[in-house]
């Protein structure tokens, strides 16, 4: 019963009702006939601001190049409406949306199956993508329990590039007892494109097979996911990737210590903090440090206030001041040039002023997500900061460093801030609304290689 992937295929990594801010992505869109039955996609637009909100939709076949998408229809939405959208896909085809457009305004979605006389015979949800919750660049997404069976189950495979740079991706089959299944294949997507593979292990040439595992990455931000469904039967499970039981303090090779919270892990309307697990007595040489910024609004209090924004802070606090460090706070600047801004602390101990490294104007927008990156280096003495954006380097700025002794004392850790309890000096803000994902931090002992 072929029209069951087309019904089964609804669950990758985001919750129902999520809200546009950047791009949103429902992964199928439909309209296409099987058999005796047609399946379509409704997407359900809702505003929940109090003022009329504008979105567009935009409908990408599936392999298409998105570099050059399709054109968008734009919607606008008065306040508290709700808007029903059922034939944005052409007749026959089959591909993904992408939603852009005011942050009040949450999206669900569904796969409908309708009868010979239009009436809906089955309808289940379709959750939406977003950047903040799909897999990032270099990460391994790992799909367990697909299965192949020459008159039973079947396991189809699916990924999709939401870069808008072209994606090279790997994938590794193992089997149940972690013995391969071939050798390493490589696949290129289009940016911002999909692509399916119906009956993937079958394809490898595994016809009865249970329980095996696809371990996928990409250079570019992506999702993947499989659908194992019965040939005949109603019988259909949604996978996406698994979760990890590893701890957020691992190991690493070089002697180093890798701290990492996966999703969203703060919320801008309060201040998070993590104290970081550095092992006292050793003085670590670099710290790396990566993080999903997604950029709500910059809710000015008064039109003559620069609202500068506190995202994130690298630092050991103490009560004595001379025990106290900031080796590195990240400061955004609402006003005009939406600069950056790098606070490194006092050059010295009893220093009028700290340094600051700052950016001409910045690529921060609102209802935007990027990808930050943090590297600090006490023995080149350099800090390097980065923004990504779909997998493309937006903004970069390099400087020194003032404190070099990167290290826990007694009772007072090496921590990482986000956000901030309130407003410092009449002008410098939390983050009111961002959210934050994806938190890596990797640190290197003094002489242990690389961070």
């Amino acid at each position: 019963m072929r029209r069951r992937w087309v019904i089964g295929l609804l669950a990758l990594l985001a919750p129902l009702g999520s809200a546009v801010a950047g791009d949103l992505y429902v992964p199928l869109a439909a309209n296409t006939a099987l058999g005796a039955f047609t399946y379509r996609t409704l997407l359900i637009l809702t505003n929940t601001g109090t003022t009329s909100a504008d979105l567009t939709v935009t409908f990408h076949p599936g392999g298409s190049d998105g570099a050059v998408p399709p054109p968008a229809t734009p919607y606008s939405l008065p306040p508290g409406a709700t808007l029903r959208l059922y034939n944005d896909v052409p007749a026959g085809a089959r591909g993904m949306f992408a939603l852009s457009g005011d942050p009040s305004v949450v999206v669900s979605a569904r796969i409908e199956a309708l009868g010979a006389n239009g009436g809906v015979l089955a309808s289940t949800q379709v959750p939406v993508l977003s950047a903040t919750n799909a897999s990032a660049a270099g990460r391994s997404a790992r799909l367990l329990g697909l299965e192949q069976a020459a008159a039973g189950a079947v396991s189809d495979f699916g990924l999709i590039n939401l870069s808008t740079n072209p994606a090279q991706c790997t994938v590794d089959a193992f089997r149940s007892n972690g013995g391969r299944i071939g050798s390493t294949i490589h696949l290129s997507l289009l940016p911002r494109s999909n692509r399916d593979f119906a009956a993937a292990l079958a394809i490898l040439g595994q016809t009865a097979i249970k329980d095996a595992r696809f371990d996928v990455s990409c250079d570019q931000l992506f999702a993947t996911y499989a659908l194992v469904y019965r040939s005949g039967g109603p019988e259909t499970v949604i996978l996406d990737p698994a979760a990890s039981l590893e701890t957020e303090l691992v190991p690493v090779n070089d002697g180093g210590v890798l701290f990492t919270k996966p999703g969203l892990f703060a919320n801008g309307d309060e201040a998070t903090a993590f104290d970081l697990p550095l092992q006292n007595g050793v003085r670590y040489g670099k710290a790396r440090i990566e993080f999903d910024l997604l950029i709500d609004r910059w809710r000015l209090p008064h039109p003559d206030n620069p609202n500068f924004k506190n995202v994130m802070s690298l630092r050991r606090p103490a009560n004595l001041r001379l025990e106290r460090v900031l080796y590195c706070g990240l400061i955004l600047k609402g006003s005009v040039d939406y600069r950056t801004i790098l606070d490194m602390g006092l050059p010295f101990p009893g220093a009028p002023d700290g340094t600051t490294i700052k950016s001409g104007k910045g690529p921060w927008k609102e209802r935007s997500t990027y990808h930050l990156v943090l590297d600090y280096d006490t023995v080149a003495k350099r800090v390097l900061f980065e923004v990504y954006q779909n997998g493309t380097r937006i903004q970069k700025l390099e400087g020194p460093v003032n404190a070099t002794d990167l290290s826990n004392l007694p009772g007072k850790n090496v921590r990482v801030d986000f956000s901030s309890p309130g407003v410092g000096d009449g002008a410098y803000f939390p983050t009111y609304g961002w959210k934050y994902s994806n938190l890596v931090v990797k640190l290197t002992p003094l002489g242990r290689g690389r961070s």
